[in-house]
């Protein structure tokens, strides 16, 4: 014969109730117990259901904003290409709407200087005034700005403290010390092909930005450039 199957400890604390009133009691009692777990099991699941709901509708309004940034910035640039703005006051809208769009923490615009060649900072967010004044000019390779400026080419760091380019110079300890982990940095180069500074944005953890964005990202350095070599742009 079959073994029969083991019985519940709710079984057996009804078992040894009296036959009667209280055994219907018990028996009620463990059969509400069942559908409360079971009705909590349910909700469990419910929750877990809409947090991922959440989290996907979330995602979603995310990258909608992000693609709303790129293309109001689009904008901005095509009316300051023909109507006088304040350069700087431009940049810094440009930054914002970079930041934006990958997901970044701070961030600065450099314009490479005539005189010096060297890239000066024209429009920054997130940054103390002593890493300001250390980057306020810089020529070498020994940064990621330095580095697309050389290389006139994009140039991710997703670890400043482990990085190649950062070993062993003062700049290292400086990026880190003003929170930023990781950095990319995009030229700003004109359909022309001339070169006129360097868009950073900065994470405060290591990471790399979102593929998707960096081609969005190239549309409105790209732009930026155009802008800055044909727009009636106002000196601040």
């Amino acid at each position: 014969m079959a073994k029969a199957p083991p019985l519940t400890v709710e079984a057996i604390a009804v078992q040894n109730v009296k036959p009667g009133v209280e055994r219907q009691n018990a028996t009620r009692a463990v059969a509400l117990a069942h559908w409360l777990q079971t009705d909590a099991r349910r909700a469990q699941n419910s929750a877990a259901q809409a947090r991922i709901f959440s989290a996907d509708s979330r995602e979603r309004l995310e990258r909608l904003a992000r693609r709303n940034t790129y293309h109001k910035i689009l904008l901005t640039l095509a009316k300051a290409a023909v109507e006088p703005r304040d350069r700087r006051a431009l940049l810094a809208e440009v930054l914002d709407a970079a930041i934006t769009l990958t997901k970044a923490d701070m961030g600065n615009i450099q314009l490479v200087d005539p005189v010096s060649g060297a890239l000066v900072i024209e429009a920054q967010s997130g940054f103390d005034p002593f890493f300001l004044r250390y980057f306020a000019a810089v020529r070498g390779g020994a940064t990621a700005c330095g580095a697309a400026l050389q290389k006139r080419a994009r140039v991710i760091v997703e670890d400043v403290a482990r990085s190649h380019i950062f070993a062993g110079t003062p700049g290292r300890e400086i990026v880190l010390a003003a929170g930023a982990a990781a950095v990319q940095s995009t030229p700003l180069i004109a359909s022309s092909g001339r070169f006129f500074g360097v868009l950073s944005t900065h994470y405060r953890r290591p990471q790399r930005p979102d593929e998707d964005y960096l081609p969005l990202l190239d549309a409105v350095a790209r732009q930026t450039a155009d802008v800055l070599e044909q727009a009636p742009l106002v000196e601040p």
